[in-house]
């Protein structure tokens, strides 16, 4: 008794999905007193049964049958149309099964999830997160030796049938590809744009194409169409720029608009379809889950919002991470000879970020206990005109304005230390500015979204 196939997303959702046992040995199996689990998000078994022992009391499989659990009311209608039971919980983006017997033996695993996460279902390395809701497709056995990798192969989904023989893939070559992306810039988050261009030598008829993008949970469906292209042809060398309606968007005169950005937390994808759904291109950007979107290694979901950085093509090789450089944004222009940004690393002087405190519990003074603290550890003065403190968001990424920043005329003595504090103000938002009183320290104004705020200096 094994796991033949499985999938956490199908062409209806995430919740367009099965389970399916099959008895592959040569005499009838009582599953009466067996329950099945599954793996939840970080590896680990669910504390509730995804099929509970009351679901299998007094199942008996004959050699080669089947037993499948649809999705209770989300399921699609081929897997209505076989199952023997539902559930009610659906698989995290990272999953798996585990097929116990009556005495709580495990007599099957199989895991799904990222190659750096050990899961528990898993047998050997899991299986990657590479499963293409559009194509409906699902994980199906193959073999028995006991390697997950090994045992199951990527082809479109068989509920209560026979599995698949070999890997299906729907793709075609295509000199359309996607050439610039990013999902922020300047303007913020709906600051987001891509950038499709014709690298060939000959027009391409585009009529009837689609752009789906993956979701931060890495799946990908029907319900994720980000546009439809304009049908027609594109010919060699045009570039097609899709931005994000609103005023937050900085793309200036672009060939379409859409309204959802993509996954600024979390990551996202963007796959490009034929009329037929084949995959004509994709790209990946995100560190924490894999996606079907991604062509072999992703990009890193690091991009610098407020320089207005963008992934860029420069190359044709095929895998994500060695295709694209993060560059300055050209929205409209197709540039393989851009010049990459490197990643700005610290540049260690003797003025540094000494001690640096988020706040304290609400009764202790929570924001207004919020300070950073600067020293000087040279053996000369070090001027500290200009110098910006820049919050990074829950996300990781820095703020689009800086929080402060030193007013000119500031100089640290060695040894010395500048406090900055933050003190909540009434002031509004249009007369935030840098000041230096003739009685006290300098000041330099914070600006958050939410609450007027000021960070005084002291020496």
């Amino acid at each position: 008794m094994l796991v033949s196939e499985m999938t956490n997303t199908g062409p209806g959702g995430n919740g367009d999905i099965f389970l399916e046992l099959q008895n592959y040995g040569d005499a009838p199996q009582d599953m009466t007193g067996w329950s099945v689990y599954r793996c939840i998000g970080i590896g680990v078994r669910a504390s509730v049964p995804q099929v509970s022992v009351e679901q299998l009391d007094g199942v008996v499989l004959e050699p080669g049958q089947r037993f499948t659990a649809g999705r209770s009311g989300q399921a699609g209608a081929d897997i209505r149309a076989v199952q023997d039971t539902t559930f009610g919980i659906s698989f995290a983006t990272q999953y798996g099964l585990l097929v116990f017997d009556q005495d709580g033996k495990i007599v099957d695993r199989v895991g799904s999830a990222r190659e750096d996460v050990e899961s528990f279902c898993a047998m050997g390395q899991p299986l990657p997160g590479v499963l293409n809701g559009l194509h409906w497709e699902s994980w199906q056995r193959v073999d028995i030796t006991g390697d997950d990798r090994r045992d199951f192969i990527v082809a479109g989904r068989t509920p209560g049938r026979r599995s698949a023989e070999a890997p299906q893939h729907q793709s075609v070559d295509s000199p359309v590809r996607i050439t610039e992306v990013t999902n922020g810039d300047p303007g913020g988050t709906s600051d987001n744009f891509f950038e499709l261009t014709s690298t060939g030598d000959a027009p391409v008829d585009v009529t009837g194409w689609q752009v789906y993008r993956c979701t931060g949970t890495g799946r990908l469906y029907d319900g994720m169409l980000q546009l439809n292209l304009p049908d027609g042809e594109m010919a060699p060398g045009e570039v097609f720029t899709a931005a994000r309606t609103g005023a937050d968007s900085t793309v200036e005169h672009p060939d379409v608009t859409y309204g959802t950005s993509f996954n600024a937390v979390n990551g996202f994808g963007l796959m490009v379809v034929d009329k037929d759904r084949n995959v004509v291109h994709s790209v990946g950007v995100f560190d924490r889950v894999d996606f079907p979107c991604t062509a072999d290694e992703p990009l890193s979901d690091t991009l610098d919002f407020a320089s207005g950085e963008s992934y860029q093509r420069v190359a044709f090789t095929g895998d994500n991470a060695k295709d694209y450089v993060r560059a300055n944004r050209t929205p409209g222009k197709f540039a393989p000879d851009v010049e990459a940004v490197e990643v700005q690393k610290p540049k260690m002087g003797d003025a540094g970020i000494n001690e640096i405190a988020a706040g304290r519990p609400d009764d202790k003074g929570g924001q207004k206990a919020q300070y950073v603290e600067i020293i000087n550890n040279g053996s000369t003065p070090a001027d500290l005109s200009g110098l910006r403190v820049n919050y990074c968001a829950a996300d990781g990424r820095r703020m689009l304005e800086p929080a402060a920043v030193v007013p000119d005329g500031l100089s640290l003595a060695p040894g010395g230390v500048l406090t900055g504090k933050v003190r909540l103000s009434p002031t509004p938002p249009s007369s935030r500015r840098a000041t230096v009183p003739q009685s006290r320290m300098p000041q330099a104004h914070f600006s958050t979204p939410s609450v007027s705020t000021t960070t005084t200096w002291a020496k």
